[in-house]
This record gives C-alpha cells, sequence and structure tokens, in this order.
C-alpha cells in the first residue's frame, strides 16, 4: 500500500492544496496497483483501502484528471504529477 502523504499545487512554488477535499485526502492509502498501473496520459485513478484513520475504504476510489508525470523519488516514494495537482505516495506495510 501506498499513503497519501502530500498534496501540492503544480506550480513555481508547490504550495499545499488546502481547498476543497485535497487535505481530507492526506493520510489515506492506496492499492499497490493504482501506482504500477498508473499511465502517463490517462486519467489517474487510485483505488482507497483504507482512510485516514486506518479504517477500511475498499470501494471507494480517487479519479484525477489526466497523469502528466509519474516519478520514483526513492524506493519508497512517487510523485505522481496530473493537469494541476502533484500527489506524494510513500509505501507503507
Amino acid at each position: 500500500m501506498y499513503k497519501i502523504v502530500g498534496i501540492y499545487n503544480r506550480d513555481k512554488l508547490r504550495t499545499p492544496r488546502t481547498d476543497g477535499k485535497y487535505p481530507l485526502r492526506v493520510g489515506r492509502c492506496v492499492s499497490d496497483k493504482t501506482i504500477l498501473f498508473a499511465t502517463v496520459g490517462s486519467p489517474l485513478v487510485l483505488q482507497y483501502e483504507l482512510d485516514e484513520c486506518g479504517n477500511d475504504y475498499h470501494g471507494y476510489y480517487l479519479r484525477c484528471s489526466r497523469l502528466y508525470r509519474k516519478s520514483q523519488i526513492d524506493a519508497f516514494t512517487y510523485e505522481l504529477e496530473t493537469k494541476n495537482t502533484i500527489y506524494v505516495l510513500r509505501k507503507v506495510d
């Protein structure tokens, strides 16, 4: 699983997204498969596994705009960039 550890505006300052439901998404865990199969040019769809409190959250998805860039920062961290947003996800047990 990967935990959403940060959501940022895709601007030069990379300011945290504090509008709408973005703050609620930080801390939620998504399936490994959604990260591995995320394809540049296709809409980004993240399948939730756990909510921010650790409760079961199967059956819920986050659908975003098209994936612009997928970067592996280190062995445990990915950055997924959509049209306006950068999602930072870190591997957890």
